[in-house]
Order: structure tokens, then C-alpha cells, then sequence
């Protein structure tokens, strides 16, 4: 199917089709085939660690600067950064002002100390000044990192590349197992020769990927309109400052924030470390340096444009998105369906090469360097142990050269096992919040700066001690921590008048490394200044003071902290919902007074909910308007008004009954009573039946629970729609949503349907979320009412912003149901 154009004509629909051809999987196996062929070329002579890790010290310094720059590029950067110019804005590029600066610190102040003493591991530093234990903390602090990192580029990646060729989700796993395979195979063949050439020739293709968007958008828009020329209503606010530490970015925060994560990680990273011990000298060293920053500032500017053109592009072309895609919530997703789409068989094949060589670059330095680590800073060198056979009067089996060959297997193995683990725990990336960028940010560069001022205290603070440095270090990571996860840890703050980005860390995550840096110099410099010497008994003592401050703070934050989704929301927002609330207790219409009366009880206004209701007991009301009064006043505190549900639960008018157990089980504060079981009696009327089930299921109880269970394969309609709903709140587990499910088809009106959906999305179910999400947009205002209502059951966070929106809905009771679950999401 032809999906290219003359120039300046729109696109054909067809283009949004996903997948390669045969001739693009042939692109990209003769790729991943040549980087195998590669690894083992290189190393069938290796005879030696030395060799395998720093390829024996007398690498090309530009192949090394550039094999830097596409280990720290990765397919992180690659995919975010794009997404970032089309969903975000452009401040990022600012951080190009600070390369200077990085320049200067690392080129002058940090690489003469490491070029000097030449070490394989970087980590060997902090034992000369601060002992082995402070080398090996550095050491697992790297293991840790690299591992979250490398799990991180390769879930995206996978995600991606799924994307571009047109499956689901569940073939995710054996993208992952292939992609992060082929690295591993080739590094731990060939070592950090393998590992430098193949990234010098993955930049190549990197670059030439996102080059290749341009001057692919710019032949089919004609020329260069594509280029913004003034700030796009799909990007965030970027000021250059803000005092709201919730401000996502901004040009200072940005600048900082990076300029500090490539100093520390130029610093205390050892792929950047072993990188430059594989030169000559200082000034092979220096060049490397400088040929990363260069080279980085081309790719990162590149991004950035290309991201630009295809904002202008889908703008232009907006058939050519694809169904399920928009530049506003999809804007990470954006340049992988391109690649898929936008370019002829072969080309896509080559961007997709590019695609996993960013993966593979940045996994098979990651591998490469743990390896290194834990041979160097974990296990004794061969001559060592050579040394200590001799000393314990044994006849060492091999010399010294067989100790060293053995090891240099045992480095391979090791590479292997490492990237194993790493595929493995690929997909854990998907429960941290944000995009790509965030997510980057929260898990890639955690532990970056607490790693680097363990080398600053080593190398330039004379009076450090072990007890500070530690202390320092555990004070930074709590620091670090409670930065990243703001928004999950003390709740997301809400703010009604962003254009974009409503739903926002408190604390944003650009000010994580800042904050990390000034938190761990001054606590450690305090420390080791006056911490007693660890020779006293008080300095034994505090010697003990990091250990258990880090324990205290996980089993704090283990015991206090819940994963339930919360936000925060503004003053302006609460007053908000308060004010649609109290309108509708205020007004004429019954049920909606009665809603209202629930959100004001949910937003800690129960005082004033009694005191409205308590009279309108006095007034001539039947029996479900009896019960609806009564319900709210004993959520609002007043359990004395609970006798009334029970009354008219055992009288003897059906329609009463049935909303005396509904109320029941909203409000019973047991789910369990002798008029319930009674009223779940088979000789019972089904309705009164199928709510008192469900009051006594908040219990869990198992009859009921299985009743509810059989209501679900009834053929009747309302009897399946009150079931799932009950069902939603008190059920749980596969079954139930499996259950749920199956009744979909058999839904015969939008709001049957919704109620399944809704009620699948309490459960946790995915699928429901997103159909919840969907009808919040409902034209029908019953199916749009009841989508707000379940969002706050649900906990979901993300109709938050729909829900702030519907604050001005044109029907009273969706307004008050979407104030309701505002407060209901900012109490969990």
C-alpha cells in the first residue's frame, strides 16, 4: 500500500496502517545478526578482564566519546525527547547552556583525579579515603541503578516497538527477551571493544533516524512550515522560574536539574568512568568529553526538531494519526507510529535498527559495567587470590595466567546473568507514574547524586569520615525518594486552571537532584565535622545512626504510606466543590439534595449535613425518601437514625424494603444484622434480596457473595446491572471480572453497559478504566453521572481533569457526583 505523496500534498489515509514489511525484518535481522558477529570477532583473542572491560586502555578517544554519548542517549532519550517537543514544549534544550559548565567541572576537576590513578573500577577511589565498605556501598548503589536503568530503556522500548509493528501488548515480554538477549549476547562476547564499536555505529543510526523524520516532513509539507513559530496550545506552561515547586519545568529548574545529573554522572557513573579509563591519557580523556557533549548537543537538538515536525505534521495531516492516538495524551507514542507509517519498506527497517540499537547500547554498557564492578569491588582479583593460597600453605591448582582466564569466564557468565535479571524485572517500570521523561527521572537518576557525593567527600573533603559520608548518603536517597514519588507518597495536587498537566507532583521531579545534592553535602558535612571518631564508644554508637535511619524510614513509609491513588486539590478547587454541593442540597430536587448531602459528608461536612437534614425527617416523605434521609444523616455521624432503615427494612411495603437495604448497604457500619439475613430469604422478593446480599457481602459474607455471584447469569437486565454494581464494591479477583465481563454483550441500553463498565473498573480492570473514562463524555447525562460517581469508587486518578470539567455541567447531578468523587479521591 502506498503511503508517500507528492510534494505538499496530504497523505492518504492508509498511512495510519501499523507493521513492517518483510523486507524492514530483514533489515533489522541482518542488524541484530551482525551485532552478534561483531561481539564474537572481538572477542575470540581476549585473553584477559583488563581486556574485556577497558580493551586494554588505549581505545580511540572519539569512538569512546561517542560510545558515552550512546550509552547515556539510549532509547529513553531517543523516544522522550520527541515526545516531550510535541506534548510538553521546548525548554529542555536549554540544558544545552549548561554544557559548558559540564565541560569545565569534568574535564578539569574530575578527570585528572580518575586518569591519575587509572582504576578499572571508579568505586576503587572511595577505599583509599573512606575504607572498603564505603567502595562497596558506591558499588551497589551503581548495581542498583544500572539495573533500574536498563529495565527502564528496555520496558519503553519494548513498548514501542510494539507499536511500530503492530501488536498488542502481550507480545511486550518476547521483545523484551529478544532485544535485551542480542545485547547481552554481544557484550558478554566481546566485551567493552564489542560494546564501543556497535555504539558508534548505533549513533549513526540514531541520528540518521530523526534526521530522516525531518526531511521526510519537510518533502511532504512542502518545505520548513512545520516549525513553530510561537508557543502551541499542546504544550505546558515552561516560565523561567516559578516559587510552585508543582510547576513540571521550567527554564531554571531544567538547566540545573540537568547540568547536575551529567556532572554527577560524568563523576560517580561507572559507564562514564570505565569509558575514560579506556583512553591514552587526560587529553584522550578530554577529547572523549568533549566529543559526547558535542555529540549530544547535535542528536538532542535533532530530537527536538523532529519532534517539532511531527507536530506540524499531524497537524497538517491529522487522518494520518491513526485511530486511538492524539497529540495531546499519546505525544511518547507519537514518533514510534511514524516510523511505522511515515516512511517506505526498508527505511522503517533501518529506524527500527535504530530503535534497538539505542536499547542495546545503553544495555550492553550497563551489563558490561555491573560486571566490572562486582569483579572488581565484590570478588578478589586473581593475583590476590593467588597470594592468599600460598599464605594458607596451599599448592595453588593453576598459575596465575590460568586464575586470570578463569575469571575473565566468570566476568562472561556474570554479563549474562545480569541481563537476565534485567529482562526479568523489565516490567516493574510500569507502575511508576508519569511519561517517559518522568518516569526517567523518578527511577534512572534516583540514586545518581547520592553516588557522586560519595566520590565528592572521598576526593575533596579532607575531614570526611565514613559515619558522615553514610549518613549524608542515606539523608540524600530519603530525600531523593520522597522528591520523585511526591505525588503517590503525600498526594497529587490538582490544579483546575492548567491548561495542561492538571494532575501534578506537589514537588516536581526537576528539583529532585537539586534538592538531593544540597541535602547530602550539608548533612554529610555536618556529620563529619562533628560526628565523635568511630575509635570512642559514642562514635561506635553513631556509627550505627545511618543503618537505622534507613530502616526507619522504609518501615515509616512501608506502614504509613498507601498505594490507594489521592489527590491533593487546591483551595480554589475544594471551594469549588463545596459550592456545587451545598447548591444541590440546597435545591428542590430530592435525590440530588441527597447526593449532595453524601459529597458534603465525604468533604468533613457532616456537622452541616445534619443540621440540614435532621428537620426534613419531620416532613411528609414515603418510605424511600424516608430511607434516603435517614442513610445520609447516619453517614454524616448520626447512628441513632440507623433503627429507621431497619424499620422500614421489616415492614411490609416492597419498595421500601428494597431501599432500606440499598441504604443498608451503603451506610450499615457492620454489613451484618438478623434483618438482613431475613431479607436475603429465598422467600423474599428479588429485589429486596439481591441488597440485602449486598449490605451483608461488605461483610464478606459468603452466601451472600455467592447469591450476588448467581444473579450475574440471570437473563434479566436490571437483575445482572444491580449484581455488577454490588458486586463492584464488595467482589474482587479475576473471577469477578471475568464474571463482569461476560455480560457485556447482553447489556441492552448504554447505561446497563456503563454500570458493567463502571463497576469492572472498581475492580481494577484496565479495560474499565478507560470505558469509565470514555463515558464521562457522554452525551446521555445518567451514563455521564454514574461515571463520575464510580470514578471516585474506582480511585481513578486520571478522570480527575474530566472531573474538574464537569464542575460546570449542565445537569445538577452530574456536577454534584463529580464534586462528590473530587473529594472522595482527595480524602483516600
Amino acid at each position: 500500500m502506498e503511503t508517500f505523496v507528492v510534494w505538499g500534498q496530504t497523505p492518504a489515509p492508509e498511512a495510519a496502517v501499523m507493521g513492517l514489511t518483510v523486507l524492514d525484518w530483514i533489515v533489522v535481522a541482518c542488524y541484530a545478526l551482525g551485532t552478534l558477529l561483531l561481539g564474537w570477532y572481538f572477542g575470540r583473542n581476549q585473553k584477559s578482564t583488563k581486556e574485556y572491560f577497558v580493551g586494554s586502555g588505549s581505545m580511540n578517544s572519539i569512538l569512546i566519546g561517542v560510545s558515552l554519548f550512546a550509552t547515556l542517549l539510549s532509547t529513553i532519550s531517543y523516544l522522550s525527547m520527541p515526545g516531550e517537543a510535541i506534548g510538553k514544549g521546548p525548554v529542555w534544550l536549554v540544558t544545552l547552556l549548561g554544557y559548558p559548565i559540564i565541560y569545565l567541572v569534568a574535564g578539569y576537576v574530575l578527570l585528572p583525579i580518575y586518569m591519575r590513578h587509572r582504576v578499572t573500577s571508579a568505586y576503587e577511589l572511595l577505599e583509599q579515603k573512606l575504607g572498603r565498605g564505603t567502595r562497596r556501598l558506591g558499588a551497589a548503589l551503581f548495581i542498583v541503578l544500572r539495573l533500574a536503568w536498563m529495565s527502564t530503556l528496555i520496558y519503553f522500548a519494548a513498548e514501542a516497538l510494539a507499536l511500530i509493528i503492530g501488536v498488542n501488548d502481550e507480545w511486550e515480554p518476547l521483545i523484551v527477551l529478544i532485544t535485551g538477549m542480542i545485547a547481552v549476547g554481544y557484550t558478554s562476547l566481546g566485551g567493552l571493544r564489542a560494546v564501543v564499536i556497535t555504539d558508534f555505529a548505533q549513533t549513526v543510526l540514531l541520528y540518521g533516524g530523526a534526521l530522516l523524520v525531518i526531511v521526510v516532513v519537510s518533502f511532504h509539507m512542502g518545505g520548513l512550515q512545520w516549525f513553530p513559530a510561537e508557543w502551541h496550545a499542546n504544550w505546558d506552561e515552561q516560565p523561567l522560574f516559578s516559587f510552585d515547586p508543582s510547576v513540571r519545568v521550567t527554564v531554571v529548574g531544567a538547566l540545573l536539574t540537568m547540568t547536575i545529573w551529567h556532572v554527577c554522572t560524568l563523576g560517580g557513573d561507572q559507564t562514564s568512568v570505565q569509558r575514560f579509563m579506556a583512553t591514552a591519557d587526560l587529553k584522550a580523556a578530554r577529547r572523549s568529553l568533549a566529543a559526547n557533549l558535542t555529540v549530544g548537543a547535535v542528536v538532542l537538538t535533532t530530537l527536538f526538531l523532529a519532534g517539532f515536525a511531527l507536530l506540524g505534521y499531524y497537524q497538517a495531516f491529522p487522518e494520518a494519526l491513526g485511530q486511538g492516538l492524539s497529540l495531546e495524551k499519546n505525544a511518547d507514542k507519537i514518533f514510534p507510529h511514524f516510523i511505522a507509517t511515515g516512511f517506505p519498506p526498508a527505511v522503517s527497517g533501518l529506524v527500527v535498527s535504530a530503535l534497538l540499537a539505542a536499547a542495546m547500547s545503553s544495555v550492553d554498557s550497563g551489563v558490561n559495567s555491573i560486571t566490572a564492578v562486582v569483579m572488581s569491588d565484590f570478588l578478589p582479583p586473581a593475583d590476590e587470590e593467588a597470594g592468599e593460597a600460598v599464605r594458607s600453605g596451599l599448592k595453588p591448582s593453576h598459575d596465575l595466567g590460568a586464575r586470570q582466564q578463569r575469571r575473565f569466564r566468570q566476568a562472561r557468565l556474570l554479563a549474562f546473568a545480569i541481563g537476565a535479571l534485567v529482562v526479568a524485572t523489565s516490567w516493574l517500570v510500569k507502575y511508576v507514574p508519569g511519561n517517559i521523561t518522568d518516569t526517567t527521572m523518578k527511577t534512572v537518576n534516583l540514586l545518581t547524586v547520592p553516588i557522586f557525593c560519595l566520590f565528592f567527600f572521598a576526593l575533596f573533603v579532607k575531614i570526611a569520615k565514613p559515619v558522615g559520608v553514610w549518613l549524608g548518603c542515606v539523608v540524600g536517597i530519603i530525600v531523593a525518594v520522597l522528591t520523585a514519588y511526591s505525588g503517590p507518597i503525600f498526594g497529587y495536587l490538582v490544579v483546575l486552571d492548567s491548561a495542561s498537566d492538571p494532575i501534578r507532583d506537589p514537588v516536581s521531579m526537576i528539583w529532585m537532584s537539586p534538592a538531593t545534592l544540597a541535602a547530602n553535602l550539608l548533612v554529610g558535612w555536618l556529620a563529619c565535622r562533628f560526628l565523635p571518631d568511630r575509635e570512642t564508644f559514642a562514635g561506635r554508637m553513631w556509627s550505627y545512626t545511618p543503618a537505622v535511619l534507613a530502616v526507619v524510614f522504609v518501615v515509616g513509609l512501608a506502614t504509613w504510606w498507601r498505594p490507594a491513588p489521592r489527590i491533593q486539590l487546591t483551595e480554589a478547587n475544594r471551594d469549588k466543590c463545596l459550592e456545587v454541593l451545598r447548591a444541590g442540597l440546597a435545591s428542590d430536587e430530592f435525590w440530588p439534595s441527597m447526593h449532595a448531602a453524601e459529597g458534603l459528608t465525604v468533604g468533613g461536612q457532616g456537622d452541616e449535613v445534619r443540621e440540614k437534614l435532621e428537620p426534613r425527617l419531620e416532613e411528609p416523605l414515603d418510605d424511600q425518601q424516608r430511607c434516603g434521609v435517614a442513610r445520609e444523616l447516619v453517614r454524616a455521624g448520626d447512628e441513632e437514625k440507623l433503627p429507621i432503615l431497619f424499620n422500614i427494612l421489616e415492614g411490609e411495603e416492597d419498595f421500601g424494603r428494597v431501599h432500606a437495604a440499598e441504604s443498608l448497604f451503603k451506610v450499615h457500619p457492620t454489613g451484618d444484622a438478623p434483618a438482613l439475613r431475613a431479607a436475603m430469604k429465598p422467600t423474599q422478593p428479588d429485589a429486596v434480596r439481591r441488597m440485602a446480599a449486598g449490605a451483608l457481602a461488605r461483610a464478606h459474607d459468603p452466601a451472600a457473595l455467592a447469591y450476588l455471584r448467581e444473579c450475574m447469569l440471570q437473563p434479566e437486565p436490571e437483575t445482572f446491572q444491580i449484581a455488577a454494581w454490588i458486586l463492584g464494591r464488595t467482589g474482587g479477583g479475576k473471577k469477578d471480572i471475568a464474571l463482569l465481563k461476560s455480560r457485556l454483550p447482553d447489556a441492552p441500553t448504554p447505561l446497563i453497559r456503563a454500570y458493567l463498565q463502571h463497576s469492572l473498573a472498581t475492580l481494577g480492570d484496565e479495560e474499565g478504566m478507560a470505558a469509565l473514562l470514555q463515558n464521562l463524555d457522554s452525551d446521555d447525562p445518567k451514563v455521564r453521572t454514574y461515571a463520575a460517581t464510580f470514578a471516585g469508587d474506582a480511585g481513578d486518578l486520571a478522570a480527575a481533569p474530566k472531573l474538574l470539567k464537569m464542575l460546570d455541567d449542565p445537569d445538577l447531578d452530574a456536577r454534584i457526583r463529580a464534586a462528590q468523587s473530587l473529594l472522595r479521591l482527595a480524602r483516600r
